[in-house]
């Protein structure tokens, strides 16, 4: 008699998958931040008011604080994102936006495979388990996706070079598009287009109307309000 191969479950193959994906991208991410100068660290993002040395610590502390909630999962608890709250996360970046390079970068690598080695440790039945992020509860694997999107979106942030992957930029694209943005509250529709070939058009309940046309990269910049691109 055959056997019969059951698939794994969803949740399974989504959680390996994410896992892939964000080693990948933790990789390139570490290899950007060891191209900084000292000086590049004072130096301006894409994100109003933050410095590079904002970015790469508030990088290093969402580590810590996924990292802390998949210890709750190993634990049977739920333990949230950041304990002490918005003040707790905020004031973190700030005070560790005042050290130099080699502090910055030492902190950053130790936090990265801190998180890559606890979510190598965490059996496949675990990612099921419910934890408590800034704007609710998910699921456990659903936080290597959260962790790889706040990666590839500060990669762009970050510049110098770095920049976000051709395999998240078509998740991004896609999720963007399901999702309606709240800055399309002022259109009525907009057009994305790549090369003049249109993806998808957006609507809103605004008045305007807008064609956009640029890289995939482009159009996820735009839509999560980081890049202006020329209107036809």
């Amino acid at each position: 008699m055959p056997t019969v191969l059951t698939p794994p479950p969803r949740d399974e193959v989504e959680a390996i998958g994410a896992v892939f994906l964000l080693s990948v991208a933790h990789g390139r991410l570490l290899d950007a931040a060891a191209s900084l100068s000292p000086d590049d660290v004072r130096s301006p993002t894409l994100l109003d008011g933050w410095t590079v040395a904002h970015l790469l610590t508030h990088l290093s502390r969402n580590a810590d604080a996924i990292r802390g909630m998949l210890d709750g999962v190993a634990r049977d608890e739920i333990v949230p994102m950041y304990p002490g709250g918005a003040a707790q996360r905020d004031g973190d970046i700030d005070a560790g936006s005042v050290r130099y390079l080699a502090a910055i970068l030492e902190d950053l690598h130790s936090a990265t495979v801190a998180l890559d080695a606890r979510i190598a440790e965490t059996p496949l039945g675990s990612w099921t388990s419910e934890v408590q992020t800034r704007t609710g509860r998910l699921k456990a694997w659903q936080l290597v996706w959260l962790r790889w999107r706040e990666v590839e979106i500060h990669m762009a942030d970050l510049g110098r070079g770095a920049r976000m992957s051709e395999a998240f930029t078509a998740r991004a694209l896609f999720e963007l598009v399901e999702t309606a943005p709240d800055r399309l509250q002022n259109f009525a529709a907009v057009e994305l287009c790549t090369d003049a070939i249109p993806l998808a058009t957006l609507r809103g309940p605004g008045s305007v109307r807008l064609i956009l046309d640029g890289s995939p990269t482009d159009l996820v910049l735009w839509l999560t309000g980081r890049a202006a691109l020329a209107p036809w």
